[in-house]
């Protein structure tokens, strides 16, 4: 969806996927992480600018971890576990495994757009202005 983008046009698209994120869920704010170098990142499998966006944060108790994702990357996950079939846990548990979710029918987004315009409507859909 976002392949054939270049680093400054995937820098703006972080910039409006963090705006959404942190109107879909304020706590957001506390963990916005922003790329101090320019070039490779490790797990945004895109090159990036110096000032990108992104959300990160440390985990665990006695040998904590850094790890973050840029925004564009949180936005999309967001919304497609908001928009996916969710899974029939009976079926799940009598298996013993779950297939990946997938997309609803109709609701695949094919362009970058197509996402930013669900994450405007979750936005809107908890009375907040997107």
């Amino acid at each position: 969806m976002i392949a054939h983008m270049n680093a400054r046009q995937f820098k703006k698209l972080c910039k409006l996927a963090h705006g959404l994120m942190l109107q879909f869920d304020p706590n957001c704010a506390s963990s916005t992480y922003r790329c101090e170098g320019q070039g490779s990142h490790d797990g945004w499998h895109h090159f990036v600018l110096k000032g990108t966006l992104g959300f990160g944060g440390s985990s665990g108790h006695y040998q904590p971890e850094w790890s973050d994702q840029s925004a564009w990357s949180v936005l999309f996950s967001t919304v497609f576990w908001s928009f996916c079939e969710k899974p029939d846990w009976d079926a799940v548990m009598e298996k013993g495994c779950m297939e990946w979710p997938s997309w609803r029918p109709g609701m695949r987004p094919r362009r970058w757009q197509d996402v930013i315009a669900l994450g405007r409507k979750m936005v809107a859909a908890q009375g907040r202005q997107p």
